[in-house]
């Protein structure tokens, strides 16, 4: 990383500086562990209501759920100051349903597919997903009548 750009301009939004050391400004939430080590947390834009002790930030929850054979793909987001997880699954677990008691959910939906980035077909279209939520008809768990 460049300590800086030419005459210093564009520096202020782009980095930051603690003690000497100049840091870039990512947009990242983290923190470092005693032993120095930097844990990156998420976006702090994508930064989820509270809820207990359950995590704050979407990557910690869709890597969790990710762990769970049936779910072929997890989002987490917080829409109108609540949580709300999103799977893409076509099967049922008491195993996952269990797991998402302690994250905390305020809802959770099913999709037959969560929507992706065009450029790439592997990142969650966040955008795309909040515009599904509001206009789609959902599968909620427990409330499905195709549930099995």
């Amino acid at each position: 990383m460049l300590p800086g750009y030419l005459g210093g301009q564009g520096d202020a939004e782009t980095k930051f500086r603690a003690g000497d050391r100049t840091w870039p400004r990512t947009g990242d939430a983290g923190y470092l562990d005693r032993s120095g080590a930097l844990w990156l947390l998420g976006r702090c834009a994508a930064r989820l209501p509270a809820a207990g002790d359950a995590p704050r930030y979407p990557l910690a929850i869709e890597a969790a759920l990710s762990f769970y054979p049936e779910i072929k793909r997890a989002a987490a987001l917080g829409i109108a100051d609540q949580r709300v997880i999103v799977l893409e699954t076509s099967e049922r677990s008491k195993d996952w349903q269990a797991a998402l008691s302690h994250l905390r959910a305020h809802r959770t939906v099913i999709l037959d597919q969560i929507p992706l980035d065009r450029r790439h077909q592997a990142k969650i279209d966040y955008p795309a997903l909040r515009a599904l939520l509001q206009v789609a008809p959902m599968r909620e768990p427990g409330n499905d009548p195709d549930a099995r």
